[in-house]
């Protein structure tokens, strides 16, 4: 049996790792979590789950001595890095388009990482909606339930091409009838699986869904876009656009824990057995 640190930037709440490691313990194994890189324990496997689009240096310092980490190589999840879907000022694209933060989630997680007092996610909520009739020039941050869905390239606010916290993608949804829908990968190791679920908001999110969850193939796209990332431990969220896979987001630190768990069990546990390949590597 192996010790395994669950490695969490300070101010993360529970998340979905958590559940999966429940049976990491039922399997023998001890699972210590700690916040931060001050004072860090001795460990036989290292879980990185700092919630950041970019991975802070002081974590890929502090980690060289451990042998086996689980996404180590995962420094830049950015959408730059991966979405085919990016339009320029000059590109010819003529369809609808989005306005998106290149980091995750509107920019919100490495925001709160910079400020995680609860006063620092206020005064960023704050400056959020308070920035809606500012300029574009400037802005790190963007509501995630609300990126801008322009008719064109040429409805875009000439700061957002000037800013580099920005960027422009076609926008390309799923759509059946007056539903959008969107799709999610999750994987650990060598274990994955799919699911799909719809919403009436173009901006599809977990908790704007109006349909059940539906199983779906894993496309080898994603598969692709996992290797090029060095993701080991992940979500990748997605759409089939006129037979293709569209990658929209790739996240590193999966979401809170919720209570409909039980729902997932056995997709949970077919996580859970993603840890032997790196129990095989400290052998």
């Amino acid at each position: 049996m192996k010790k395994i640190l669950i490695l969490k930037n300070p101010g993360q709440k529970k998340r979905l790792i958590d559940a999966i490691a429940l049976r990491w313990t039922q399997g023998g194994h001890r699972v210590i979590t700690h916040y931060g890189t001050k004072d860090l324990p001795e460990a036989d496997i290292v879980i990185l789950h700092v919630d950041t689009t970019y991975l802070p240096a002081q974590y890929l310092w502090e980690l060289r001595r451990y042998p086996v980490v689980v996404n180590r190589g995962a420094v830049n999840i950015s959408k730059s890095e991966f979405s085919r879907n990016i339009v320029t000022e000059k590109d010819d694209y003529a369809g609808a388009v989005i306005i998106k933060t290149k980091t995750n989630y509107g920019g919100l997680p490495d925001a709160w990482y910079r400020n995680p007092s609860l006063m620092g996610k206020l005064r960023l909520r704050l400056r959020i909606f308070g920035q809606r009739n500012h300029s574009w020039n400037d802005r790190s941050e963007l509501d995630p339930f609300n990126y801008p869905i322009l008719k064109s390239k040429k409805e875009v606010p000439e700061g957002v091409w000037k800013n580099q916290n920005l960027m422009v993608q076609r926008f390309l949804p799923e759509r059946e009838g007056e539903l959008f829908f969107i799709r999610y990968y999750v994987f650990f190791g060598d274990q994955g699986w799919a699911r799909r679920f719809g919403s009436k908001k173009p901006i599809v999110k977990f908790r704007t869904r109006v349909t059940d969850e539906e199983h779906v193939s894993v496309p080898n796209e994603l598969v692709e876009v996992r290797n090029r990332l060095s993701l080991d431990y992940g979500r990748i969220d997605y759409v089939q656009h006129d037979g293709k896979a569209m990658v929209f987001d790739v996240n590193r630190a999966l979401g809170g824990v919720t209570n409909n768990l039980d729902k997932f069990e056995v997709e949970l546990n077919s996580l859970a057995l993603g840890i032997n390949r790196f129990v095989e590597q400290c052998n």
